[in-house]
């Protein structure tokens, strides 16, 4: 499984980021990755909205998937919603006016908005709302990533309106629901990006690799936060906690690069992956920590593109200095070596050299 997923860290290294109305776009393939797994509760496709559903009966934690193309017009819009009733909840594609954030309302109690990312608007994007029951929390997924999460469940059931908020109108959304699928169970971090990249016929849009950072610490901490397997989780909010220190502003330049701080980045981000190894091995059940395996891939993703950015800056402000060009030799064979690593999924070796890789290049720039 390991190597299968390479082809993820090869489009996160390519040199121009892959965006979502680049790649190709293949609804049959989605509608396929969907009937393959977790059983749907309901499905349709092309949705002009606004329209009313009936998206089955749903109860404990849920997921709501999405392929959506909308752009962001008037004051709030809804993906999907109920008000004549109880619940009388939305999902909203846009919070409220100019927030350009995804959300969940209940009206009369709260507005809660998603603190990251900003939307994705006039493109195809793909999104899940996964509400977890017993931790009353729901995390959204942008492209098979989870982004950000709030202290809500969503538990939207039986026939309700979609793209506009409840049978009486209001907050409609502006574009067309390409697919949409329920499932009466929360889908893995790893299933839902199965199905971004089945849909965007390749790996979902790449992510720069600070909120890919962002995004493994929110899903490790929904490893937490269910409720089963307690010993075995019991260690991963301390792991979380030390790897958010590693988003400290003084360790990035921005979200593609780390600052003269950065070799402690990458310390910190071996220490959380062998405490998750040593979780993942001592668990084989293979249903502890679902999502904690994912998070060794993804931490050592973001490690080989830090380092590929940092060789690539090197090479740009050298020239053709014959001592630098023996350092660039060195970081690149040390980057060859940590993704030869990475192939053979082992991860922990992997960032070790893309550290040395990012080192030896950070040198050239001082």
């Amino acid at each position: 499984m390991k190597s299968a997923r390479w082809f993820l860290l090869a489009s996160l290294l390519a040199p121009v980021l892959l965006a979502p109305s680049r790649a190709r776009a293949d609804l049959p393939s989605w509608l396929t990755a969907v009937a393959s797994g977790t059983t749907n509760v309901f499905v349709d496709t092309n949705i002009a909205a606004p329209t009313t559903r009936d998206i089955g009966s749903l109860g404990g934690s849920r997921t709501y998937e999405f392929v959506v193309n909308a752009t962001l017009d008037g004051q709030s819009s809804c993906l999907l919603s109920r008000n004549d009733g109880s619940p009388n909840q939305a999902i909203k594609f846009e919070q409220s006016s100019d927030t350009q954030r995804y959300g969940v309302t209940a009206w009369g109690a709260y507005d809660s908005q998603f603190a990251s990312p900003q939307v994705t608007a006039g493109t195809p994007v793909h999104l899940a709302f996964v509400s977890l029951w017993n931790s009353n929390t729901t995390t959204v997924y942008v492209n098979g990533v989870p982004r950000s999460s709030i202290n809500a469940r969503v538990t939207l059931t039986g026939t309700v309106a979609v793209g506009q908020a409840g049978p009486s109108g209001g907050d409609p959304l502006t574009g067309t629901i390409i697919g949409f699928a329920t499932y009466d169970e929360a889908l893995s971090q790893t299933e839902l990006r199965d199905h971004a990249s089945a849909y965007f016929g390749a790996a979902p849009p790449a992510i720069l690799p600070r909120p890919l950072v962002e995004a493994v610490v929110f899903y490790l901490g929904r490893d937490s936060g269910d409720g089963s397997n307690p010993d075995a989780r019991a260690s991963i909010p301390k792991i979380c906690d030390g790897l958010s220190a590693g988003l400290d502003d003084a360790y990035w330049q921005d979200d593609q690069r780390l600052s003269a701080e950065g070799s402690k980045f990458f310390s910190i981000a071996s220490k959380a992956m062998k405490s998750v190894a040593s979780k993942v091995a001592s668990n084989a059940d293979g249903n502890v920590l679902s999502d904690a395996e994912c998070s060794l891939e993804d931490l050592g993703r973001a490690c080989g593109v830090l380092a590929d950015n940092a060789i690539e800056d090197a090479v740009n402000a050298v020239g053709g200095d014959p001592k630098a060009q023996k350092s660039i030799a060195k970081a690149q064979a040390a980057y060859a070596a940590g993704r030869t690593a990475a192939d053979a999924g082992d991860w922990l070796g992997a960032v070790k050299s893309f550290k040395k890789a990012w080192s030896t290049a950070a040198k050239l720039l001082d």
